[in-house]
C-alpha cells in the first residue's frame, strides 16, 4: 500500500504541474485512540476480549501541491511511534502437555503512518476558510509482547481513510491551521507462532484527532 501511496503521490504532483503552489509544514496532534482486540485460544475456542483506550500526542511533517482554486493534494508523515496499548494478565492455557498459568504482557505500536489525503475550501470566513479532507493512507502495526506461552505475534501493515474539517488562516510567517478529524484503520488479524496455545489476534483500531498545523506557502 505505501509504494503504491508514493506512487499515486508523485502522478499527482506530477499532474498538477509546474504552476501549482507548494506548501509545506509541520503540525501537533492530540490522537484519541479506541483499540478494541479478541483473543481466540485455537484448543478450545476461548475467547478474552478487551479495550484499550490511550490518548497521545505525535509530530506530523507534510507537503502538499495547491491549484488556483485552493484544492490541495498532500502527503503527510508521522514520525516515530504511538502506543496503542499494554495490558498484563494471568491466565490458564491448555497445553498439549497440559495446563498451564502464565503471565501474559501484551504492547503494540503503530509506525511508519503515511496520509495522501485532499483538501478542499468549502467557506470563507473571519479573513480565513473552511476546509474539508479526506484521505487513505498505511500504518505498520507492531506487537511487543512477553508472553508466558512462549507466543509471538507478527506485525503487519494496516490501511486506513481519514476525514476532517478544518480552518486555514493566513499569518505572517505563512499559514496556520486547525483541524479535527476521524481516521477509521482496517481489522488487524494476527496469528501466534512458537507456541502449543495457538491463538488468533483480531483488533479494530479508531482515533479522534485535533490538529494545530503551521506552513509556509512557496
Amino acid at each position: 500500500m505505501k509504494k503504491i501511496l508514493l506512487l499515486i503521490t508523485s502522478f499527482v504532483f506530477l499532474t498538477f504541474g509546474a504552476n501549482a503552489g507548494v506548501n509545506v509544514g509541520v503540525s501537533g496532534m492530540i490522537l484519541d485512540i479506541d483499540t478494541d482486540g479478541t483473543e481466540t485460544l485455537k484448543q478450545n475456542n476461548v475467547k478474552a476480549s478487551t479495550t484499550v483506550h490511550e490518548e497521545v500526542a505525535v509530530p506530523e511533517i507534510f507537503i502538499e501541491m495547491v491549484n488556483d482554486g485552493g484544492i490541495a493534494v498532500g502527503l503527510a508523515i508521522i514520525p516515530g511511534e504511538a502506543e496503542l496499548g499494554s495490558r498484563s494478565t494471568s491466565r490458564t492455557d491448555k497445553l498439549t502437555s497440559g495446563s498451564s498459568t502464565v503471565t501474559q504482557k501484551a504492547q503494540a505500536e503503530i509506525s511508519g503512518h503515511l496520509t495522501l489525503y485532499a483538501i478542499v475550501p468549502v467557506m470563507d470566513i473571519m479573513n480565513g476558510g473552511v476546509y474539508l479532507k479526506g484521505g487513505v493512507g498505511s500504518v505498520d502495526v507492531e506487537t511487543n509482547e512477553t508472553l508466558g506461552t512462549g507466543a509471538k505475534y507478527g506485525n503487519q501493515s494496516v490501511d486506513f481513510v481519514t476525514a476532517g474539517v478544518g480552518y486555514q488562516k493566513d499569518v505572517a510567517v505563512g499559514f496556520v491551521r486547525a483541524e479535527v478529524g476521524h481516521t477509521s484503520y482496517d481489522k488487524v488479524s494476527l496469528k501466534s507462532t512458537s507456541s502449543d496455545a495457538v491463538s488468533d489476534i483480531r483488533g479494530d483500531i479508531s482515533h479522534t484527532h485535533g490538529k494545530i498545523s503551521v506552513g509556509k506557502s512557496f
